[in-house]
């Protein structure tokens, strides 16, 4: 396949992410590129300590890769959400990931950007015998042209082993112009483009929070990622990006809250090739997830449901609307949400022609 037609997803590894994963077709995983986040470590607000030590947040991060990746391709691995910890070693997250993922038969690729602490480049630098992955902001690129060159000379890494990723941030209809002019010029400034190993666009249109989707109805917001790339590659440009989201999240980072200064609602998150769907119910405290049945319900009978067909987590939809599994908790919710997500994106992707 053309590689621009493949897919750049960025994941918060989790135990939602590995069944939405572990639910996917072989066919969904060969188009896939995962580019890994570890996410931030939950916070004890009694105590006012961690949830947990790095070492155990991440101990097994090898055998879960191992059980739920089993395409035999590397995946990317960004522990920025870790930079500031230090392990019982004194090493860096991103060298024992990449270690524990070695030692289950898996291979990574670690994910730098400019501004990184040393040690954390440092820790990248021993570990680039799979490739590296550079992911830059346009702004990066824009006030530093030689940005993406400097840094192949400090990783002592060629081109052809580089996998570049023009990571966007987040976007809203608001800033769309301005964010697409942005990339346009980036990628007009990066040398010799392609002779890049890879080279993906990412950025999201999703919610950071669920405060301005309607309740009890089904609400919708625009893909503007998938417009941004569909434009992008209609621009004659010499190389063509990969398309990249966030899948199920806002590029924001999600801090740990304090329970009880933020009201959480039961929602269940659905996209289409078109939209972000939202069917939101009431507040945890009022209803608990028995509500997703009736919110099931809605969401089957509304136009911007595709079919029970489509993915395991839209048939898990439809199985909710009628009965026919229980209730389910967050983490389910999400799983079904980011099955159904990977999979229309890789059906997307597989069904453009040479554009």
């Amino acid at each position: 396949m053309t590689q621009h037609l493949q897919y750049l997803s960025v994941l918060k590894w989790s135990s939602s992410q590995y069944s939405a994963l572990k639910n996917c077709s072989n066919h969904t995983l060969e188009l896939i590129y995962p580019l890994l986040e570890i996410p931030v470590i939950s916070y004890q607000f009694k105590t006012e300590t961690p949830a947990c030590s790095v070492d155990d947040h991440i101990r097994n991060f090898g055998k879960n890769l191992s059980e739920f990746w089993r395409i035999n391709r590397p995946v990317f691995l960004d522990t920025r959400h870790l930079e500031s910890s230090i392990l019982d070693d004194n090493s860096e997250a991103i060298t024992r990931c990449f270690q524990l993922a070695e030692a289950h038969g898996k291979q990574v690729i670690p994910v730098t950007s400019p501004g990184r602490s040393n040690s954390y480049q440092k820790a990248v630098r021993s570990i680039v015998k799979h490739g590296l992955c550079l992911r830059l902001s346009p702004e990066q690129i824009i006030k530093n042209p030689d940005i993406v060159t400097q840094m192949c000379s400090y990783f002592q890494v060629q081109s052809d082993k580089v996998h570049l990723v023009i990571d966007y941030g987040d976007i809203s209809k608001r800033s769309i112009n301005k964010s697409y002019e942005k990339i346009l010029q980036s990628m007009q400034l990066i040398p010799e483009i392609s002779r890049w190993k890879t080279f993906s666009l990412c950025g999201s249109s999703y919610p950071a929070t669920m405060s301005q989707v309607k309740k009890l109805v089904v609400d919708k917001k625009e893909r503007l990622e998938w417009d941004i790339w569909k434009k992008i590659i209609t621009e004659g440009i010499e190389r063509k990006p990969m398309f990249g989201d966030y899948n199920l999240s806002s590029a924001a980072i999600n801090k740990p809250f304090r329970p009880g200064l933020m009201t959480v609602s039961v929602t269940v998150k659905y996209s289409n090739n078109s939209n972000w769907v939202f069917v939101k119910g009431l507040p945890i405290k009022e209803k608990d997830w028995s509500q997703t049945k009736e919110l099931c319900q809605n969401l089957i009978a509304h136009e911007e449901y595709m079919d029970k067909k489509t993915s395991w987590g839209s048939l898990q939809v439809w199985r909710r609307a009628h009965g026919e599994i229980t209730r389910g908790a967050a983490v389910d919710w999400r799983s079904f949400g980011v099955n159904h997500h990977l999979t229309i994106v890789a059906s997307q992707l597989s069904n453009l022609y040479e554009i």
